[in-house]
């Protein structure tokens, strides 16, 4: 017992009734909330079948997006409907002892167990389970004792870096959802949380203004507005809402083309390789991905989306590509030989720029 009040403060046990799912949200989270929600009943539905086939749920999954992402969202979202209480982790308490990391993670397991039934969630877990790392062999023995159907617990996992994980890592879990940046619901959804009341300011506007930008920045920038003096009679015309946007020095730095003017702005040169190296990456956070994947092993990716796309059986070696790569399984086959195409033609443009 002396152990566990030694981590005690480093997690942070939630009721769900001290959760509201009337927080500023993502939207596409809920979605996918709502989704593995009705999975998870499926599965309490078909319980004793599972069991019969010795098969079981699971009940870990992994949540990858870009920075800025409100994975948070999914918790709520999950804990508030199921209902479960929330087991969460206070990283930065736990980087802060990196020399007790390994202790503190079979803490956590146990933690988890004695407060089931519960949603256990990592934030940032590749900060735990770095690539070849010992850490990383605890982190994934401890998290593959715990699934819903033996410990009551779901595992919750999000990540802004996939690939600084750990492949045992990333193979532990059974479900993977993707997000990308905010698409045009999730950036209404949020302005109309913040701006309701605010009937000077057109929101279609603003949402088309901030495309591309992260789910954080734009409620930074719902909030900076909301703090401006409302017009005093009728909508602010789109020029000036523009230059009113510009004025609260909000901006999306996370996106790369934000990042380039900044540079440009203050004067930095990089050198012209790497330059041109920035240009030619990618920006949409799912690209970025397949070309992860391709430049890793193109012949392997191409031959499990082949695989994938005509239902052919996945070689052990196939299978431990795929669970570096999980998002290769979502998506249309049409969608997947896209992605692929697109990725090889910025993995070859990247590569004669850098001369290999």
């Amino acid at each position: 017992m002396g152990e566990d009040d030694s981590f005690i403060e480093m997690v942070r046990l939630i009721a769900p009734e001290n959760l509201s799912l009337d927080r500023i949200s993502q939207r596409s989270l809920i979605n996918y909330a709502e989704q593995y929600a009705r999975t998870f009943r499926r599965a309490i539905e078909m319980k004793d079948q599972l069991e019969e086939l010795d098969l079981q749920f699971g009940g870990r999954v992994l949540l990858i997006g870009p920075p800025g992402t409100d994975f948070e969202t999914f918790i709520t979202y999950l804990a508030t409907e199921i209902p479960l209480k929330v087991v969460q982790l206070q990283i930065k308490e736990i980087i802060s002892q990196e020399e007790r990391v390994p202790e503190f993670i079979r803490f956590m397991r146990e933690y988890a167990e004695r407060n089931a039934p519960c949603i256990l969630y990592i934030e940032r877990i590749e900060v735990l389970g770095s690539k070849d790392t010992s850490d990383a062999v605890i982190l994934e023995s401890e998290i593959g004792q715990l699934n819903w159907d033996n410990a009551e617990v779901i595992v919750v996992a999000s990540t802004h870096e996939p690939q600084n994980m750990d492949t045992s890592i990333r193979t532990v879990f059974d479900r993977a959802f993707i997000t990308t940046i905010p698409n045009s619901d999730d950036r209404m959804a949020a302005l109309e949380s913040i701006l309701k009341d605010r009937k000077d300011l057109d929101l279609t506007t603003i949402s088309e203004f901030t495309e591309g930008w992260s789910f954080a920045d734009i409620k930074k920038l719902g909030i900076a507005l909301l703090m401006t003096e409302p017009a005093t009679e009728g909508q602010i015309d789109p020029e000036e809402l523009e230059k009113m946007i510009g004025d609260t020095h909000v901006l999306p730095i996370s996106n790369p083309d934000t990042l380039k003017y900044a540079l440009r702005r203050t004067k930095l040169k990089s050198e012209s390789r790497i330059q041109k190296a920035v240009e030619a990456y990618p920006d949409d956070f799912l690209e970025q991905l397949y070309l992860m994947a391709v430049g890793d092993n193109y012949q392997d990716t191409q031959r499990i989306i082949e695989s994938l796309n005509t239902g052919l059986p996945l070689s052990p070696k196939d299978q431990e590509f795929l669970g570096r790569y999980p998002f290769l399984l979502s998506g249309t086959p049409e969608e997947r030989l896209t992605q692929l195409l697109k990725a090889k033609k910025s993995h070859d443009r990247l590569s004669r720029i850098m001369g290999r």
